[in-house]
């Protein structure tokens, strides 16, 4: 599942929970495993994934064929806004990926991201290509804050401290982690309906 936006753990959890729920009575699936967090790696998966799904089907004789139950499954999640759902047969040995994998260099970095737009383009022109990512940055806000530094000394705040207050209302100020067993990030972030810049407070003295 690739979740779009700036998104806390727990909010990811409902959007999961949520299409979870739409498999729950699909014909022919006897056990659904599920995985959600916003530091899901490994496997190939794009940076914007936040949750995996593995499914285990009835025996092939009690259930109708995989490609009718996935279909059923897209069908079902096809009007949740802001989800994109891919499906992976699973793979026996090494995981190796998708079928289709490009790669593309160049002694000009600049060139790289116009050559790999024309290079999805043209895939997502042939029929039966789906499910098609690439490694580039997920789309996303810029912050762009012009920091008076005479006026901010006053109320003994500096660039650190001003960063730090914008982390809060944004994903999140990293407090610390744990890296066994799996990653674990310990972030602490503004309660939702107060992420203005307008309106934070920082517990170090800046001004709201």
């Amino acid at each position: 599942m690739r979740l779009r936006g700036n998104l806390s753990i727990n909010e990811i959890d409902v959007l999961v929970r949520e299409v979870e729920n739409r498999m729950l009575d699909v014909p022919g699936i006897r056990n659904i495993y599920v995985r959600s967090g916003t530091a899901l790696r490994g496997e190939n998966l794009p940076e914007d994934v936040h949750g995996i799904i593995q499914l285990e089907f009835a025996e092939w004789d009690q259930r109708p064929k995989a490609s009718v139950i996935l279909a059923d499954i897209r069908e079902r999640v096809a009007e949740l806004a802001g989800i994109v759902i891919q499906e992976r047969e699973e793979e026996h040995g090494p995981p190796t990926g998708k079928p289709i994998q490009i790669q593309l260099a160049s002694r000009f970095p600049e060139s790289i991201e116009p050559a790999l737009a024309k290079v999805r383009e043209k895939l997502e022109s042939f029929p039966g290509v789906k499910d098609i990512d690439d490694s580039r940055a997920v789309p996303g806000l810029e912050w762009l804050v012009d920091v008076n530094r005479v006026e901010a000394s006053r109320f003994g705040a500096d660039v650190t401290l001003v960063g730090n207050a914008i982390q809060f209302i944004t994903n999140g100020l990293k407090l610390g982690g744990r890296c066994s067993p799996g990653q674990h990030r310990i972030q602490n972030k503004t309660v939702v309906g107060q992420r203005s810049a307008t309106r934070s407070r920082h517990p170090g003295g800046l001004p709201g």
